[in-house]
Protein backbone atom coordinates (compact mmCIF):
# COMPACT_ATOMS: atom_id res chain seq x y z
CA UNK A 1 0.00 0.00 0.00
CA UNK A 2 1.33 3.25 -1.18
CA UNK A 3 2.17 5.67 1.77
CA UNK A 4 0.51 9.43 1.26
CA UNK A 5 1.35 12.32 3.35
CA UNK A 6 3.25 9.66 5.61
CA UNK A 7 -0.66 7.59 6.40
CA UNK A 8 -1.61 4.72 4.18
CA UNK A 9 -5.17 5.19 4.66
CA UNK A 10 -5.94 8.38 2.14
CA UNK A 11 -4.90 6.07 -0.76
CA UNK A 12 -7.97 3.75 -0.96
CA UNK A 13 -10.47 6.34 0.46
CA UNK A 14 -9.23 8.38 -2.20
CA UNK A 15 -9.88 6.06 -5.02
CA UNK A 16 -12.75 4.74 -3.37
CA UNK A 17 -14.07 8.15 -3.74
CA UNK A 18 -12.79 8.89 -7.26
CA UNK A 19 -14.74 5.44 -7.52
CA UNK A 20 -18.37 6.78 -6.48
CA UNK A 21 -18.02 9.33 -8.71
CA UNK A 22 -17.20 7.62 -11.57
CA UNK A 23 -20.17 5.42 -11.70
CA UNK A 24 -22.64 8.04 -10.32
CA UNK A 25 -21.47 10.24 -13.31
CA UNK A 26 -21.23 7.20 -15.92
CA UNK A 27 -24.65 5.71 -15.08
CA UNK A 28 -26.59 7.61 -17.08
CA UNK A 29 -24.59 7.40 -19.72
CA UNK A 30 -24.71 3.69 -20.11
CA UNK A 31 -28.86 3.40 -19.41
CA UNK A 32 -28.72 5.84 -22.88
CA UNK A 33 -26.38 3.97 -24.78
CA UNK A 34 -28.06 0.09 -23.49
CA UNK A 35 -31.18 1.91 -24.88
CA UNK A 36 -30.17 2.70 -28.41
CA UNK A 37 -28.08 -0.52 -29.05
CA UNK A 38 -31.56 -2.64 -27.47
CA UNK A 39 -33.24 -0.59 -29.78
CA UNK A 40 -36.01 0.26 -26.83
CA UNK A 41 -39.01 2.10 -27.64
CA UNK A 42 -38.42 6.45 -26.87
CA UNK A 43 -40.26 7.40 -24.02
CA UNK A 44 -43.65 9.04 -24.83
CA UNK A 45 -44.04 7.23 -27.90
CA UNK A 46 -46.47 3.70 -27.30
CA UNK A 47 -46.08 1.00 -30.22
CA UNK A 48 -49.75 0.33 -29.68
CA UNK A 49 -50.66 3.91 -30.34
CA UNK A 50 -48.87 3.75 -33.61
CA UNK A 51 -50.17 0.91 -34.78
CA UNK A 52 -53.55 2.18 -33.91
CA UNK A 53 -53.05 5.46 -35.90
CA UNK A 54 -51.74 3.43 -39.16
CA UNK A 55 -54.65 0.57 -38.84
CA UNK A 56 -57.05 3.99 -39.24
CA UNK A 57 -55.65 4.74 -42.33
CA UNK A 58 -57.85 3.98 -45.45
CA UNK A 59 -56.87 1.57 -47.58
CA UNK A 60 -54.85 -0.60 -45.02
CA UNK A 61 -55.51 -4.19 -44.10
CA UNK A 62 -53.19 -5.14 -41.32
CA UNK A 63 -50.27 -3.94 -39.96
CA UNK A 64 -48.02 -6.50 -38.49
CA UNK A 65 -44.53 -6.91 -36.98
CA UNK A 66 -44.50 -3.11 -36.22
CA UNK A 67 -40.86 -1.97 -34.65
CA UNK A 68 -40.35 1.20 -32.85
CA UNK A 69 -36.72 2.52 -31.63
CA UNK A 70 -35.01 5.68 -31.09
CA UNK A 71 -31.53 6.74 -32.78
CA UNK A 72 -29.89 10.20 -31.13
CA UNK A 73 -33.45 10.98 -29.63
CA UNK A 74 -35.25 10.87 -33.00
CA UNK A 75 -37.68 8.75 -32.97
CA UNK A 76 -38.21 5.44 -35.78
CA UNK A 77 -40.54 3.02 -36.75
CA UNK A 78 -40.76 0.25 -39.48
CA UNK A 79 -44.10 -0.44 -40.02
CA UNK A 80 -44.88 -3.50 -42.67
CA UNK A 81 -48.40 -2.82 -43.68
CA UNK A 82 -50.76 -4.90 -46.77
CA UNK A 83 -53.52 -3.54 -48.60
CA UNK A 84 -55.43 -6.16 -50.55
CA UNK A 85 -55.92 -3.57 -53.55
CA UNK A 86 -52.57 -3.69 -55.97
CA UNK A 87 -50.63 -0.74 -55.94
CA UNK A 88 -51.28 1.30 -59.30
CA UNK A 89 -49.20 0.36 -62.44
CA UNK A 90 -46.99 3.44 -62.81
CA UNK A 91 -47.30 4.59 -66.58
CA UNK A 92 -44.79 3.82 -69.22
CA UNK A 93 -42.61 6.38 -70.77
CA UNK A 94 -43.33 8.03 -73.86
CA UNK A 95 -39.75 7.75 -74.97
CA UNK A 96 -37.39 5.49 -74.30
CA UNK A 97 -33.87 6.83 -73.35
CA UNK A 98 -31.46 5.43 -76.12
CA UNK A 99 -27.55 6.36 -75.40
CA UNK A 100 -26.94 9.06 -77.84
Amino acid sequence: MAVWFGTPAPTPISLFIVLIVLRSTSAHLLAEASAVLLQFAPPGVSAEEVKLTLQDVPGLDTVHDLHVWTLDGAPSCSPPIWSPRPRPTPPPCAAPWRPG
